[in-house]
């Protein structure tokens, strides 16, 4: 999970629910904060409460130092791109992980067991020798096709495709090495993106495309997205308590 100062509470929040919709602790999942050069850590309370359904809990404050957007936002997917495998080959940490998946505070997941699917689709991708697995966004035209940062990455993505080092600040890094990631990308009908929408209903955010309802909504900007997932969990547990 990725977030600066200003959506350091919001990103919190995701998480939050990320746990909830977990029933019980994953073994295969991980969860790292990785938060700008400017930014607070995560709160020691959505630590704890993540630590009962990952696997394991990080937080690192990336070591480049882009600020703005979409600066700041590309230096932190880069700094944790690059970072666990570095740490992997040096130090012999991340020695599991098979995929990074990029969150953003924009970002909710709309049914439970979350964990189960994407690792099932990460099978997939895997399968059909991909690097990257997500939204393929279709463009204008054929050259301007790309793939939305929030997506599942090879931990070894950004040694074999080494645009992924570093990029402009000008520019997001996922439309600018489209070129490059667009063709090492499966397109996965769970991962949507609503680039900018400003507010969502519930009916919208839970609805089936193709016949299957997107696992990982992108880009509700106000909270009507994180709010609709809440009520689903607080109807959820009173059924459950009833």
């Amino acid at each position: 999970m990725q977030y600066y100062e200003e959506d350091r509470l919001k990103a919190e929040r995701v998480i939050s629910t990320m746990c909830d919709l977990l029933p019980e602790q994953s073994e295969l999942v991980e969860l790292a904060f990785v938060y700008r050069q400017d930014s607070k850590p995560p709160s020691s309370k959505i630590q704890l409460k993540a630590q009962e359904k990952f696997a394991a809990v990080h937080a690192w404050k990336t070591t480049r130092h882009g600020l703005g957007h979409p600066g700041g936002c590309n230096e932190m997917a880069y700094g944790i791109l690059n970072h666990v495998p570095i740490e992997r080959h040096l130090h012999k940490r991340f020695s599991d992980i098979a995929a990074i998946l990029l969150l953003e505070s924009d970002v909710v997941f709309t049914r439970y067991n979350w964990d189960k699917e994407l690792i099932g689709e990460w099978e997939k991708a895997v399968k059909a020798n991909k690097l990257i697995c997500g939204c393929v966004q279709p463009g204008v035209n054929e050259s301007d096709r790309h793939v939305n940062g929030v997506a599942l990455f090879d931990i070894d993505t950004a040694n074999q495709l080494t645009c992924l080092r570093g990029g402009s600040l000008s520019i997001g890094w996922d439309y600018e090495h489209r070129m490059q990631l667009v063709p090492n990308a499966l397109h996965s009908p769970l991962f949507f993106l609503d680039y900018r929408r400003p507010t969502i209903n519930p009916e919208a955010l839970f609805a089936t495309r193709d016949g299957i309802a997107p696992l990982l909504y992108h880009g509700v900007k106000d909270n009507s997205a994180i709010e609709s997932v809440e009520a689903m969990i607080k109807q959820t547990k009173k059924e459950q308590n009833d």
